[in-house]
């Protein structure tokens, strides 16, 4: 259960709450350590506001898990690569058409892909997860009214209020 204290902790420094959740992803460094230890996502709560970093992990039922216990998320930094080969990439990865599945499971507001255009990682060229995913949020607008996609430029800084306006 994801939920219990091992797979959901919180921690709080000063006003700004950290929650370890659930990611998909295989681990191992050695023959005979794998799937020993613990890959994860974050929710970062300060003043009403929630990010949420997805980490590194492959699409599964713990975003509408983890949508439905935090109902109101503001940012998911979602991860949407490395894409090919897909059938050995969809396990560990989420592509850019599970990561609008992701973003719509979590019921999030503003989305911000991660994961792409970085190095070299399977056969994706630069661009294809990106690409991908301005194709997947245009077929998908129906899904996803007055939400907002963000894609900053390499190296480009973001600013955010770090409270809800009332």
């Amino acid at each position: 259960d994801w939920s219990s204290d091992v797979c959901s902790s919180d921690l709080s420094v000063k006003d700004v709450t950290f929650t370890f959740l659930p990611a998909s992803h295989w681990s191992g460094r050695g023959l005979s350590d794998v799937n020993r230890s613990l890959w994860g996502s974050w929710m970062i709560s300060v003043g009403g506001f929630t990010l949420y970093f997805a980490g590194d992990t492959a699409y599964s039922e713990h975003f509408k898990a983890i949508g439905t216990r935090f109902s109101a998320i503001d940012i998911a930094l979602l991860p949407i690569g490395p894409e090919e080969p897909r059938r050995l990439m969809k396990d560990s990865h989420t592509g850019a058409l599970e990561a609008i599945q992701a973003f719509i499971d979590l019921g999030a507001h503003q989305f911000i892909p991660m994961h792409w255009g970085t190095f070299a990682f399977g056969t994706d060229t630069f661009s294809l997860p990106i690409d991908r995913l301005k194709e997947a949020w245009s077929k998908n607008e129906d899904r996803v009214v007055g939400r907002s996609l963000i894609l900053p430029r390499c190296g480009q800084p973001l600013e955010f209020a770090f409270e809800r306006e009332q």
